[in-house]
């Protein structure tokens, strides 16, 4: 096994989860033996995938934000340095806001700051399609993420509609089980 890349073997339903080729297994969560081969686990109903619902630094970066949004800027930066001192784990990486990327001390780029932070330390995990809808640049993003893809990828991708995919659909039997109104567009 060459660590990262499992097998078709390794894999129970490899048409289903190989995606474009790409056979990347995420160590973030993945459980791998000491020599990176992939740790099979024998009953049916597990998985090689730890899925954490939500950790610390997502808190702080959440307390982060909306502390920057309040305009109680001292609190928002002793959050956002919270979670970049524990990322820094002592070595000399990582500087306090606002002593990197061309920041200045303000709310604008505090909050650009506490923003990237999300985008970094919670990279795989689930957080950036909701933060996206959350900011309202989704489309922005995810248009300007569809200019950098191959052809064959973007033949592969629907084009992204404002105010309709920001949302779910609502399923046909929650509806009708609930009196609700489908979300718009659908």
């Amino acid at each position: 096994m060459c660590g990262l890349n499992p097998t078709n073997a390794e894999i129970e339903t490899p048409a289903q989860e190989i995606y474009l080729g790409s056979r990347y297994l995420n160590r973030k969560y993945a459980l791998l033996n000491p020599d990176n081969s992939v740790i099979k686990l024998d009953h049916p109903t597990r998985g090689a995938i730890n899925n954490k619902v939500i950790r610390y630094a997502d808190v702080l970066l959440m307390y982060a934000e909306a502390c920057c949004e309040l305009n109680k800027l001292p609190e928002a930066k002793a959050a956002l340095e919270q979670v970049r001192s524990r990322a820094r784990g002592g070595a000399a990486i990582l500087p306090e806001f606002p002593n990197y990327n061309s920041y200045t001390d303000n709310q604008t780029d505090l909050l650009k700051a506490i923003r990237h932070e999300r985008r970094v330390e919670l990279a795989m995990e689930g957080h950036r399609w909701f933060d996206l809808c959350r900011w309202g640049n989704v489309k922005e993003v995810m248009d300007a993420y569809k200019a950098t893809e191959t052809a064959e990828v973007q033949a592969q991708m629907a084009p992204f509609i404002a105010n309709k995919h920001e949302l779910f659909p609502i399923p046909s039997q929650e509806i009708d089980l609930n009196p609700m109104t489908q979300n718009p567009n659908y």
